[in-house]
């Protein structure tokens, strides 16, 4: 099992760049490692943006793929900037602005359902730069048509209560 971090998001490492950057590094690991094949990947999340990446990147022969909880409808850089200003409140002072509640309802889930996972994986040591970084790529990440050339078995996984996620995997 191989699990690649993010940069901007594990301590001593540079700051996050972008989806392809990322991409990129983690295609050549692959390459230079195991021939450019991969039998299964698995993403949560942001973890199935990066996966639909790769598949519309097509560098690397993945044959199963498991994405749960993907978001990668388009929301927009004002979706991103506020996510972005929420997050940052919340590692300055361990609250998050009020509104959230609402950004919550949207994806189909509620602040303590959340925090309940997220207190476990968030990583507060990101700087700034990252922060703001990683959040705008991620809402405004446009699935591009390249994405149906796959040879991948993909599976997609949500709730039913998660619009996004369910938004998401219209577009794939």
């Amino acid at each position: 099992m191989i699990i690649p971090a993010m940069d901007g998001f594990y301590d001593d490492c540079p700051d996050f760049t972008n989806f392809a950057d990322q991409c990129g590094q983690i295609e050549d690991y692959f390459q230079d490692n195991h021939d450019g094949k991969l039998y299964g990947a698995y993403g949560a999340s942001q973890g199935g943006l990066i996966i639909t990446e790769l598949l519309t990147r097509n560098r690397i022969n993945i044959q199963t793929v498991i994405m749960d909880e993907v978001y990668v409808a388009h929301q927009g850089r004002l979706a991103g900037w506020i996510t972005y200003k929420m997050f940052d409140k919340y590692k300055n002072t361990g609250k998050f602005p009020a509104f959230i509640h609402i950004t919550m309802k949207l994806m189909g889930t509620t602040l303590e359902e959340l925090m309940g996972g997220l207190e476990k994986t968030l990583y507060l040591n990101a700087s700034d730069v990252t922060m703001k970084r990683n959040f705008l790529e991620n809402y405004t990440y446009h699935v591009r048509p390249e994405l149906t050339n796959t040879t991948s078995k993909v599976y997609l996984w949500c709730g039913s209560k998660e619009p996004y996620a369910i938004k998401s995997h219209n577009l794939q």
